[in-house]
């Protein structure tokens, strides 16, 4: 857990209205992880878009105020040559999303337990996901993110590793479409209409290895 009494402030909302959908007010400080569950069904993915780029600034929002930078950590889902041709190896993902070499003592070889030189089209969805997040937390102090394609075990394994950046200082965004990570969250919101009844995630098919 992290201890400095002094958190800085990354973003606040007194709420707003999205798509006709209320977003519950919320803040989100330095050495948090929060989640909003903005439930299940085909709107989640565009209505995830539309909160990323108001959490991020792309689109200006009376109701977000903004502090400190945040960053979104996407989907690892290689280019079409890579998957027509040659996977990306992992370490040129990781420069080409950092800007900095992967040496072979960085504990993000270790946490996956992967090597370098791996392709990516090796990895499994699990993987990609930390992949993705370990990049993002290199980068920035604060990281938007969400859960999709794992099982109950992965997104569990998953918010344990966002925790570990959290407790060293960093913070953590959660949007999600089940409320079962709530007990893993300093703070858990969910869209007024998905408060009731509680959602469980189902286990995924053949995603996770």
């Amino acid at each position: 857990m992290y201890t400095n009494a002094r958190k800085s402030l990354i973003v606040e909302s007194s709420g707003f209205l999205l798509n006709h959908f209320p977003v519950p007010q919320f803040k989100l400080q330095q050495g948090e992880v929060i989640g909003l569950n903005i439930g299940a069904g085909a709107h989640f993915f565009q209505l995830e878009k539309e909160i990323v780029h108001r959490l991020t600034g792309e689109i200006k929002c009376s109701g977000v105020h903004l502090h400190q930078r945040m960053a979104y950590a996407e989907p690892l889902l290689e280019r079409w040559y890579h998957r027509m041709f040659l996977s990306q190896k992992i370490k040129n993902y990781w420069l080409e999303q950092t800007g900095s070499k992967l040496h072979k003592q960085h504990p993000v070889l270790s946490a996956l337990q992967i090597e370098a030189d791996l392709p990516i089209e090796r990895l499994n969805w699990s993987q990609r996901k930390w992949l993705s997040l370990f990049a993002h937390f290199e980068q920035t102090t604060t990281v938007i993110f969400n859960l999709q394609g794992l099982g109950p075990r992965a997104a569990d394994q998953t918010m344990l590793k966002v925790r570990d950046f959290v407790d060293c200082g960093k913070a953590a965004f959660l949007i999600d479409s089940f409320d079962d990570q709530a007990q893993n969250c300093d703070r858990f919101y969910s869209l007024e209409m998905f408060q009731q009844p509680s959602f469980k995630r189902e286990p995924a098919l053949s995603l996770v290895s």
